[in-house]
């Protein structure tokens, strides 16, 4: 081969090399322009990728285990507060959020490796002027990766509070504020499932005497401002521990809390019971000045208490609801316990009784 190269003339050798140079550089040339060409695709794509999960409020975080650093898109930097980082700890993670929350992202670490995904919520607190934040994180753990996390984290704080608003709306009276029937029927349901030991309250069934007139000559606009100052009036007569629900129209429930009085005399949750239906009375007969005009109305009220008269949601609020029409009865403006009504109807049937024999 050498003698062969050597038997050619110079201007062969040089034209072959140059040819054999210029093809070599071609080929180097393409190659860097591919090269080139996949980076700014590449770089194209994660713009594409940062923007996409900027505007779809997303997080993308990666956690690399062994060298405790973490690698996010910029919108976590933006929803955490912090200028971005070449390297980024998870120490610094921890300090801008709840100090509770260090425990939970600790826990993630013996996720990596296997295929496991994870949902847990991390708060950051209140700082200045930005309010606080509940964050929703995502870790999925990489198969045949021991030392490495990936995963999500999107704010859902105004999620929650959206939640939170409707749950309030399902479980509050429009009208008057107050809670409604659906949120004393779960109170009732969730207290009484496992009632405490010493659990005792009175159920006060309450409607208004003389709303129907005033509603029907004054106006509906009267009757719904009737039933908001009703409603206050009641709020201001009861404790912290105790709840004014309205069921509808111009009928209210209120529960007495009496904790802890469950093993006292009839006598003693009675003068308790007594004394705030007494002070629901005197507020109730007030005058209303409706549209200019004063107008007066007055309340029946019965009550049945926990677990006296009854143990169970239904029977309490039919008690209480019995012992309330027959307030209404037996001349209005005036409060009777179901208690009182069953001891007559047990001494009318002695006495039956003992006629009959």
């Amino acid at each position: 081969m050498l003698m062969y190269l050597k038997s050619l003339p110079w201007s062969v050798i040089i034209t072959g090399v140059a040819v054999t140079i210029y093809i070599l550089l071609f080929f180097s040339w393409f190659y860097q322009k591919k090269t080139i060409h996949r980076l700014k695709y590449r770089a194209r794509a994660n713009q594409r990728f940062h923007i996409a999960t900027s505007v779809a409020g997303l997080g993308v975080w990666e956690w690399d285990i062994k060298q405790d650093v973490l690698v996010w898109n910029p919108y976590l930097y933006q929803l955490y507060g912090m200028g971005k980082k070449e390297t980024l700890t998870v120490d610094e993670w921890k300090t801008k959020l709840k100090q509770s929350d260090a425990f939970c992202i600790e826990q993630l670490r013996e996720m990596a490796g296997n295929a496991q995904q994870k949902v847990i919520r991390l708060t950051i607190p209140e700082y200045g002027n930005r309010k606080p934040k509940i964050i929703e994180l995502l870790a999925c753990g990489v198969p045949g990766e021991p030392q490495r996390l990936i995963g999500t984290q999107r704010d859902i704080s105004e999620a929650i509070s959206i939640q939170q608003a409707m749950k309030q709306a399902a479980f509050e009276d429009k009208l008057t504020g107050l809670c409604n029937s659906r949120a004393l029927t779960q109170r009732l349901q969730i207290t009484l499932a496992e009632p405490p030991k010493n659990l005792s309250f009175g159920l006060m069934f309450i409607d208004l005497d003389g709303f129907k007139q005033i509603n029907d000559t004054l106006g509906h606009d009267a009757g719904d401002e009737l039933l908001q100052c009703a409603a206050k009036r009641m709020r201001s007569c009861m404790r912290l521990e105790d709840e004014v629900f309205r069921l509808g129209g111009d009928e209210f429930v209120i529960w007495i809390q009496l904790e802890g009085e469950r093993g006292l005399q009839a006598e003693a949750y009675k003068a308790r019971l007594d004394l705030i239906a007494a002070k629901l009375k005197q507020t109730l007969t007030q005058a209303f000045v409706l549209n200019g005009k004063t107008c007066f109305i007055s309340a029946s009220i019965g009550i049945a208490c926990y677990p006296m008269d009854a143990c169970n949601e239904q029977a309490l609020l039919k008690y209480a609801d019995i012992a309330m029409y027959r307030a209404k009865q037996t001349g209005k403006n005036q409060f009777i316990y179901y208690s009182d009504i069953h001891r007559e109807s047990a001494n009318s049937y002695t006495e039956s009784a003992v006629n009959t024999a």
